[in-house]
């Protein structure tokens, strides 16, 4: 009788079935990992450092394999038929191939896809958490670097007026009474500056607050800038006030300039007021977003009594819905609040302004009292290593799919190449057992000791 094994299994195919298996597995593992990783969007050390790991990975499964097969390859071969049919029969065949040690193997490596995917968010997340708030700090000082920086070119803007000692002569001339209203000279000049500029509006008016003349804008003067005025007459500075928003009209910021008859050092004669629109490039400039993102936002907030005041917010459609937003100081989760309080640069997670987890890092702007806010959704910020621990748990789930259905396989094997060993040691038994009862018959007798006494 021939071999069991190699009726059931030649070496030939099984050199086939095993390299074809390999070739498969190993052609998979590396497309979709390398391409699985690669559409995570990582940055390039985080996937070097997953290529090292993906690559133990497949050695210890492969290994795994190849211990399996090997081990199969060195089992004891079953009885042989073809020794003596007188000779006594061998040891019976080894135990049948165990289902439950099978069974448990399987489950092991089943249980260890979740593992492996919890491992990698264990480890990922630090990580990616310190990417963002390190990205939101950039984001957050670049901004509040660039609004100062538009604050004080505001300032220098208005401070270098050309004409300006004309208009101061004028508006003193006005106060003595000598003179009704500025001269065509000083208007041209405002008219000028107004167009370079693109303001909003100019006024002019007296030391005591009373307008002088006034081109643009047409609506009333806040009562934070009409505060200025004494500040600015009595240390001869060039002030801008908070930003506020008009009653439909956009969102403005206030420069007042005091005008002095000779220049620095010389009496004030009355006040310019410059009045710049905010959406013409400040609030873009915070819109900007480096990069795409869903829930990114940069939001500008100041402290208003006992609560936070939105001086703006990103121009997200679903954040527009009022020009203000107030909500209390003493919030314990609200991040504009926590850098307002703190008053320095910092980072926190928590919930903004509609109640969604985020993270955020801020930084002051000058000495304004402004704070600017970069903030981005936790869902987004840890999307990218969900995505990888789903990529990798489905990898390792293949795998673990590919394994099984080789380790059935040569179960299967084993249990056929049983079957087959059994029958032959059956088959040996049987044909004792035929060759004794073939024997010729020569008889029985029965003797008892009892009969010779």
């Amino acid at each position: 009788m021939t071999d069991p094994d190699n009726q059931q299994f030649p070496s030939g195919l099984r050199a086939r079935t095993i390299a074809l298996l390999y070739a498969c597995f190993a052609g998979l593992w590396i497309v979709l990992s390398d391409s699985g990783l690669r559409s995570i969007g990582l940055p390039e050390w985080l996937l070097m450092e997953l290529e090292v790991y993906k690559g133990l990975a497949f050695v210890a499964i492969t290994s795994g394999l190849l211990y399996l097969l090997l081990r199969r390859d060195q089992a004891p071969p079953p009885p042989s038929a073809a020794s003596s049919p007188l000779a006594p029969p061998k040891a019976g065949p080894v135990d049948a191939p165990s289902g439950q040690r099978l069974f448990a193997l399987i489950l092991t490596l089943v249980l260890l896809v979740p593992a492996v995917g919890f491992g990698i968010l264990s480890l990922s997340t630090p990580l990616r958490e310190q990417e963002t708030y390190s990205d939101l700090h950039a984001i957050a000082s670049l901004k509040a670097e660039q609004v100062e920086l538009w604050r004080q070119g505001m300032l220098a803007v208005t401070a270098s007026f050309p004409e300006m000692s004309r208009v101061a002569r004028d508006v003193d001339l006005i106060g003595t009474g000598d003179q009704v209203a500025l001269s065509a000279e000083s208007l041209q000049a405002l008219q000028q500056s107004q167009t370079a500029y693109a303001l909003a509006g100019l006024i002019v008016l007296d030391t005591l607050g009373n307008e002088v003349t006034r081109l643009g804008a047409s609506d009333p003067l806040p009562a934070q800038t009409l505060s200025l005025l004494s500040i600015a007459a009595g240390t001869a500075t060039t002030l801008n006030s908070d930003l506020y928003f008009p009653v439909d009209q956009p969102a403005r910021m206030d420069v007042v300039r005091p005008l002095q008859l000779e220049g620095l050092g010389s009496p004030v004669s009355g006040f310019l007021i410059a009045r710049f629109n905010l959406t013409d490039f400040l609030f873009p400039l915070i819109h900007r977003w480096p990069g795409e993102s869903e829930t990114g936002e940069t939001n500008l907030v100041r402290i208003d009594g006992n609560e936070v005041l939105f001086l703006h917010r990103s121009a997200h459609p679903e954040n527009e819905e009022s020009p203000e937003l107030r909500l209390a100081l003493d919030s314990p989760e609200l991040p504009a609040a926590i850098a307002l309080r703190s008053g320095t640069s910092g980072q926190r997670e928590g919930l903004d302004y509609r109640g969604t987890p985020v993270f955020a890092a801020w930084a002051p702007i000058g000495n304004t009292g402004w704070m600017l806010v970069a903030k981005m959704g936790v869902d987004e910020a840890m999307a990218p290593v969900n995505r990888m621990a789903s990529w990798i748990s489905l990898l390792m789930l293949l795998a673990v799919v590919a394994i099984t259905l080789v380790m059935l396989q040569l179960w299967r094997q084993q249990q056929h190449a049983w079957q087959l060993s059994l029958q032959v040691s059956t088959a040996q038994r049987d044909s004792l057992l035929r060759q004794f009862y073939d024997l010729p018959f020569l008889g029985m007798a029965f003797n008892s000791p009892k009969d010779h006494g």
